[in-house]
């Protein structure tokens, strides 16, 4: 029941039970902060969680952008030292988990994993002024997320499906709550794939428009932000960075990798990785280590002494 208008309803409502569909929903993090995805699974005034009906499930791709993004970064995403527009979170491997995991369902009623999505009831679930990212030099914050309102096409509408505003009138606007973050700023629920799990980047499923001619604290449509981390503590603490380095996370290439196949190892007794995948994942995640092994920014000089 939306508590402004007093209208009650639900996107299947107005399906028998006898013909309820089998459903995915997936949503990245930029659903959330691009296109109001707590929407499907609050309440109207954003202080209760709803859960999904029997036939559904929903499985938010943590830290995801909109689509993967290339790999490797070009050099035409750096939009400062370290900071790339997009990232290359890379969410297929899941999706094809959960294609064979829905055909599953389908066909002979094997039971999908649970959902995982964001909560009211944990705190993984909060308003945007909640977040908690870490303060990393030149990655502004967004304070502005993807408001839906309350449009009224006109009386027809909702009986014939005949519009008489267009545009629509906007009412109210629904709250949109956003997944809350980890201390390296990446996403703490839903589904973590290898990448926030050993992570050796900030995966912001968000980005700002700085740098561009206007509206410089507005999200540009789709794109993520990629921060690699720093590969020693001397460059991390020059940078004055929060998150931890490369160093202090893993002994070296090989015991990283070794995190990496448990991991895999995981998702795939999780049900969100194929086992024909975990090659293609282990590969990736080498050469993403690679790639921020050379790509990370050096420490700052510094500045000259004043006589």
């Amino acid at each position: 029941t939306d508590p402004v208008t007093g209208r009650q309803d639900g996107l299947l409502s107005h399906t028998s039970p006898d013909n309820q569909p089998l459903i995915f929903y997936t949503n990245s993090g930029y659903e959330y902060w691009g296109r109001a995805a707590s929407l499907i699974h609050t309440s109207p005034d954003g202080t209760q969680d709803v859960q999904p009906l029997a036939n559904e499930r929903i499985y938010h791709i943590a830290s995801g952008q909109h689509a993967p993004g290339g790999f490797p970064p070009s050099p035409s995403s750096e939009v400062s030292p370290g900071v790339y527009r997009g990232h290359p979170l890379d969410p297929l491997t899941t999706l094809r988990a959960l294609a064979v995991r829905l055909v599953d369902w389908v066909a002979d009623g094997t039971e999908p994993p649970a959902s995982r999505y964001p909560l009211l009831a944990n705190g993984t679930l909060v308003p945007p002024a909640g977040l908690a990212f870490p303060r990393i030099a030149d990655v502004p914050v967004p304070h502005v997320v993807h408001v839906a309102y309350r449009a009224d096409y006109g009386a027809p509408f909702d009986s014939d499906g005949v519009i008489d505003h267009q545009p629509p009138l906007l009412g109210t606007a629904f709250p949109s709550l956003v997944p809350q973050v980890d201390g390296l700023g990446n996403e703490m629920s839903g589904v973590r794939g290898i990448e926030v799990r050993v992570p050796v980047a900030t995966y912001a499923p968000w980005n700002l428009r700085a740098g561009y001619a206007a509206a410089t604290d507005e999200l540009v449509d789709f794109q993520g932000t990629f921060i690699p981390l720093s590969i020693t503590e001397e460059a991390r603490n020059a940078r004055n960075d929060p998150r931890p380095s490369l160093e202090s996370l893993y002994e070296n290439r090989a015991a990283y990798l070794d995190l990496v196949r448990l991991a895999a190892a995981e998702l795939t007794r999780e049900g969100f990785l194929l086992p024909d995948d975990v090659g293609r994942v282990v590969t990736r995640a080498g050469a993403e280590w690679d790639w921020v092994q050379t790509h990370a920014p050096a420490p700052a000089a510094p500045a000259p002494s004043a006589h």
